[in-house]
């Protein structure tokens, strides 16, 4: 489950891109952007997301990046 964290709300999406990987590094989470929000995700979703994103393009279809 995705968790929003409310500090890094008021900081610029690199700023909590980069604070996130430096956080995840021990913990195997990385950082998803969803409609400008920044989110904190096992990297086994992230896998998950990125293999299903990959299926729905060799089907024919398109995704909204």
């Amino acid at each position: 489950m995705a968790v929003e964290i409310e500090f890094l709300k008021g900081l610029p999406q690199k700023t909590q891109i980069k604070l996130l990987n430096d956080m995840s590094v021990n913990e195997g989470n990385v950082p998803i952007q969803i409609d400008g929000n920044v989110f904190w995700i096992p990297k086994e979703v992230q896998d998950l997301i990125d293999n299903l994103s990959d299926f729905i393009e060799e089907l024919g279809g398109t995704l909204n990046n």
